[in-house]
């Protein structure tokens, strides 16, 4: 196990994420899988991103690493729970339920699904996945030189006294890197390893080098070209611009973050596709 110069008491976090986490000078912290802020500096939850129920965590030592617990909102990160993460919309999956939050789905989960010894299945904001991705990979080489964190993409037996019930973090090994690759490092999250280096005394290296996950697991000759400020990775692709525009904003309208477009359809209507109006494009579209 990994020893920091610095240590984070689990209580101690909320005070921590006005610096660490908050955005244009807010004091309330962004809440992760909402991707917003918080409308309270009192109004969100201590998230493990890594669930404690798969790790055998207490509030310490991992459990209280503030490089992956995260600002959540209550009801999200209820709704979240244990579940394994993964791509749920593409599975055409019966009995999928959703998280709304100011009209904007965040969450996507279907509570039933066991295939591949899979606990549940929640899919995240594509804008989140990388994050997501990012924070197993920093647990999984900073903790899990015991038996308690060997369970990220496999299903392992359970260990320890704390009740860690040897299921997988994510659905599969494909499923992690391809989230890495589909959500970039961007310079928030650069910005936030920064500062939580000062709190805490240590970094996520796969915020720096995002492409060490590929090499990690052996893969490398798979690693895909994708754009990144940190690492390598940056030196992959040319400069861009993304403007993104909703063809009739009475209807819905459209958000950006870094490379993924999120479309918002007002009740009533659906998104039906995209036009490239200038320039050239590589699209992939996920669910509706």
């Amino acid at each position: 196990m990994m020893q920091f110069s610095n240590t984070v008491s689990y209580t101690s976090l909320v005070d921590y994420w006005e610096y660490t986490d908050s955005s244009n000078g807010s004091d309330h912290a962004w809440l992760f899988y909402d991707d917003m802020e918080a409308p309270s500096a009192s109004s969100y939850n201590r998230e493990h991103v890594w669930p404690q129920s798969h790790g055998n965590f207490e509030k310490g030592g991992a459990g209280a690493d503030i490089h992956h617990l995260r600002p959540s909102d209550s009801n999200t990160n209820s709704t979240r729970g244990n579940y394994t993460m993964g791509d749920v919309r593409s599975k055409n999956l019966s009995g999928v339920k959703t998280v709304t939050r100011n009209g904007r789905t965040v969450l996507w989960y279907a509570s039933s699904y066991t295939a591949d010894k899979c606990d549940g299945l929640c899919e995240v904001l594509d804008s989140v996945k990388g994050d997501v991705a990012r924070i197993y990979l920093y647990v999984y080489v900073t903790y899990g030189t015991s038996e308690t964190n060997k369970n990220l993409f496999t299903s392992v037996g359970a260990y320890g006294a704390n009740s860690n019930d040897g299921k997988k973090v994510i659905e599969s090994l494909e499923t992690l890197l391809r989230w890495n690759a589909l959500d970039p490092v961007d310079e928030w999250e650069m910005r936030r390893n920064d500062l939580c280096e000062k709190v805490q005394g240590n970094r996520n290296v796969f915020i720096d080098y995002p492409e060490l996950a590929w090499y990690l697991f052996e893969k490398e000759d798979e690693m895909p070209e994708f754009d990144s400020p940190s690492g390598n990775a940056g030196n992959t692709g040319t400069p861009y611009r993304i403007e993104a525009v909703s063809a009739d904003t009475e209807k819905g309208t459209v958000s950006l973050n870094g490379r993924v477009i999120t479309a918002s359809p007002k009740e009533g209507y659906r998104t039906s596709g995209y036009e490239v109006l200038e320039g050239t494009a590589s699209v992939t579209w996920n669910g509706n």
